[in-house]
């Protein structure tokens, strides 16, 4: 009888870790990610809040400055300058906390 439980619970222990690895990030809100999400989403071009830094590089590529001046600690902002989109240059940040996408923004850009 014992050994047949020891074997139940190693059954439902590999289920369960099947189960996780489909989930891939655990985003700052405590969501989990999926992993499907975060490859669709990368190859669209486009970020979602939760992301690593390795996503977003896969996803927008390397950023033109990177500031860490007057940011909070752990947290660094990227800048993607008039990258054209739909026909219009637009600017592009990205903020992380701890590595991780804490925020974006995408906005029009202006020539001066």
């Amino acid at each position: 009888m014992i050994r047949m439980i020891n074997i139940l619970a190693l059954l439902i222990a590999f289920s369960v870790q099947g189960c996780t690895a489909a989930l891939a990030v655990n985003n700052q809100s405590g969501d989990l990610m999926d992993k499907f999400t975060i490859k669709q989403a990368v190859e669209e071009r486009k970020i979602l809040k939760g992301m690593t830094k390795e996503q977003v590089l896969a996803s927008w590529g390397e950023p033109d400055d990177i500031s860490t001046w007057g940011t909070d600690p752990g947290e660094e902002i990227w800048f993607y300058k008039g990258i054209l989109m739909q026909f219009v240059k637009k600017n592009k940040r990205v903020t992380f906390q701890n590595g991780i996408v804490k925020d974006y923004y995408i906005g029009r850009w202006t020539d001066k």
